[in-house]
């Protein structure tokens, strides 16, 4: 018996590609591989972006500012410090908190409603940081609430402040052996409404200080108005 066998028929009867088929799956999956790259350019650049907007909305104005968005006060910091997208936070009524990290430690920053004293505020973290038993210094009657603390390694010092309509509480915490030094890093190069923290010292309220200046200007007016009246009488 004679078999005819057509061009191309040991291709399809044992499953093989004939030259035709294999260029045009070639040409397939050249095609996807173009799209699927084009696809990447395109969302790769959304990835970097997304944070950022979240963390302006967040109060992260840029890398060296940021602004509470519930609650007005700002904070500024220097080259030892930095901050990340994640490193800011604003629970619409309940809290604004940012994480400052330098090289041996941590900045912890959070704003609250005045509903709570700043003493009540630093006994709180007092739990997150360890137990009563790990604080070594204490003075919730002061100006400025305090608390000292060692925990395993770290050193970790507490102070809660009055701002506006807000308590702010601000939190150190680095290694034993490094904690002097991120202390004065942090008193020399970060600022809570253009102040120092972690002195010991009251913040003052945003803008008090310009209503002192305004409110001493008239004064002086007054004053030389009258020794104008007083020196026509004279005449």
């Amino acid at each position: 018996m004679q078999v005819t066998c057509f061009p191309g028929w040991a291709s399809h009867a044992f499953g093989l590609k004939t030259g035709k088929e294999r260029r045009t799956m070639r040409q397939s999956i050249s095609t996807r591989f173009g799209i699927l790259v084009a696809l990447i350019l395109v969302v790769l650049p959304l990835v970097g972006v997304v944070p950022a907007v979240a963390a302006q909305g967040s109060g992260l104005q840029d890398d060296n500012t940021y602004e509470s968005p519930q609650f007005g006060y700002s904070v500024t910091w220097g080259e030892d410090w930095s901050v990340r997208a994640g490193d800011v936070s604003s629970d619409s009524g309940g809290y604004d908190e940012i994480t400052l990290r330098g090289d041996d430690g941590t900045l912890w920053i959070q704003g609250e409603a005045d509903e709570v004293t700043p003493a009540e505020a630093v006994e709180t973290r007092i739990s997150l940081e360890g137990d009563e038993e790990d604080v070594v210094a204490q003075d919730l009657e002061a100006d400025v609430p305090m608390t000292e603390m060692l925990v395993g390694r770290d050193k970790v010092l507490i102070e809660g402040y009055t701002l506006d309509e807000a308590v702010v509480v601000v939190v150190l915490s680095a290694r034993e052996r490094d904690f002097d030094d991120d202390l004065a890093s942090v008193q020399d190069q970060v600022l809570v409404n253009g102040e120092q923290v972690l002195t010991g010292e009251e913040i003052e309220a945003s803008g008090e200080a310009t209503t002192d200046e305004e409110t001493e200007e008239p004064a002086d007016d007054v004053a030389t108005g009258e020794e104008n009246e007083e020196s026509t009488r004279r005449k």
